[in-house]
């Protein structure tokens, strides 16, 4: 039981896994949005994860971004691989942490000849027990 409203910010039940998908990407994109969401609560990125099925990558120019509104979170564009997960580095300046409302956002560049199938971005993030709407009833 929770008495005191004084959550470890390390317990597991105030995670969430987000994983945003998009079948087919086209060649030549430029830092074009895939897929966002409105975060309905605070909190803070933990992870990011790309996978994507098969990659026709022509002149090694497919790369993934993550971005709150328009800042990546991430310290560097993740260069996806056909069947593997990579991991993103995240920044650690404070922008990997959102509130309620931030658009958190997938972005995709592609070079001429470039395609991705079946690309999965997976964010680990861990909610803010101060937001009123993930905080636990006493």
């Amino acid at each position: 039981m929770i008495d005191n409203k004084n959550i470890d910010k390390g317990a597991t039940f105030i995670r969430q896994v987000v994983t945003l998908t998009k079948d087919t990407i086209g060649a030549s994109q430029t830092d074009v949005e895939q897929k966002s969401f409105r975060a309905p609560y605070s909190g803070t990125i933990l992870s990011v994860h790309v996978h994507a099925v098969a990659i026709t990558d022509a002149d090694d120019g497919a790369r993934v971004d993550v971005k709150k509104a328009t800042t990546s979170v991430l310290t560097g564009t993740i260069n996806p691989t056909a069947g593997s997960n990579v991991a993103g580095t995240l920044k650690t300046d404070g922008t990997q942490n959102f509130v309620a409302g931030d658009k958190l956002g997938v972005f995709v560049t592609t070079g001429v000849g470039d395609n991705i199938t079946d690309l999965s971005v997976t964010l680990v993030v861990r909610a803010n027990c101060a937001d009123e709407a993930v905080r636990p009833s006493v």
